[in-house]
């Protein structure tokens, strides 16, 4: 190894060499190598390894992902290369760094003495920071990838680039995105009978006789439209929305957390909307 590793860098012209600190014992060997080789040793760093949350080293018996894992789940590669510049390193206060903005500021002299902890929840917390924050067109394609292979045609239903502007502000990642999303594009809502029931009430199925006699009756199918259609009905059962807003949002989505009632009520369309609303009546 130590050779091998000594020929590459010589041959390469490597001047730096930042790596784990369990390389430490190699250095000097690998420095003797390449004087006896007639090549000018580069310059090395050690960074601290990255550990676990409890103090253990990363490693694949551990349950340890690699970067592929990411990818499938829908980290962005800025987010996971944002978050992999920060362990270790840091910039003052800061957590979000641009590409430019990494290469401006990360300097050796900054690296951590102590070793850094993995924290998935604060991987998510900085992806879903620049899902947020993504143009549409750019994560377009691999949503819409994710959504068929959940089962679903992301050609037929709700417009994408506007699941995407309601949707990315909810989500940690593309992957929870898509499987958050699914509700819009498949004929019946993923949710079993006993869910149904324990969401939708004796009360609430009243309220869904009402509100069924308004949708039925109710030609243009916008947004707009059916706000005005679902105050009408709160205002003629005097009730609040959370009375009628939180069965109905289980039976439209399965309890997916998502935007406005009414603008889903309009992806959906009105047929899809009025089955799972008689759906749920009828449980």
């Amino acid at each position: 190894y130590n050779l091998a590793v000594v020929v590459d860098d010589a041959d390469m012209e490597i001047t730096h060499v930042i790596r784990g600190d369990d390389h430490l014992s190699n250095t000097p060997r690998q420095i003797n190598l390449l004087r006896a080789l007639g090549a000018t040793p580069p310059e090395y760093a050690h960074v601290p390894l990255i550990r676990e949350r409890g103090g253990a080293r990363l490693s694949k018996r551990s349950g340890t992902r690699g970067v592929a894992h990411y990818r499938e789940q829908g980290y962005l590669p800025h987010a996971l290369l944002n978050y992999l510049v920060r362990l270790g390193w840091a910039h003052g206060d800061q957590e979000v760094f641009s590409l430019g903005q990494m290469k401006e500021h990360f300097g050796l002299d900054a690296l951590n003495a102590a070793a850094a902890a993995f924290d998935p929840a604060k991987l998510d917390w900085l992806n879903a920071h620049y899902l947020a924050r993504a143009p549409a067109p750019e994560i377009r394609d691999d949503f819409a990838a994710r959504l068929r292979a959940l089962g679903c045609d992301p050609t037929r239903g709700a417009p994408i680039a506007e699941v995407i502007d309601a949707m990315q502000s909810r989500h940690p990642t593309l992957q929870a995105m898509a499987e958050g999303s699914v509700f819009l594009y498949r004929d019946d809502v993923d949710c079993d009978a006993a869910a149904l029931r324990r969401h939708v009430g004796d009360e609430a199925r009243a309220y869904f006789a009402r509100l069924l006699q308004t949708l039925e009756a109710t030609e243009d199918w916008r947004a707009e439209t059916l706000r005005r259609a679902l105050s009408e009905v709160l205002q003629d059962l005097d009730i609040s929305m959370g009375k009628l807003g939180k069965p109905l949002r289980f039976a439209l989505t399965g309890g997916v957390p998502g935007p406005d009632l009414s603008r889903i009520m309009q992806w959906l369309g009105k047929e899809r909307c009025l089955r799972r609303i008689r759906k749920a009546a009828a449980m």
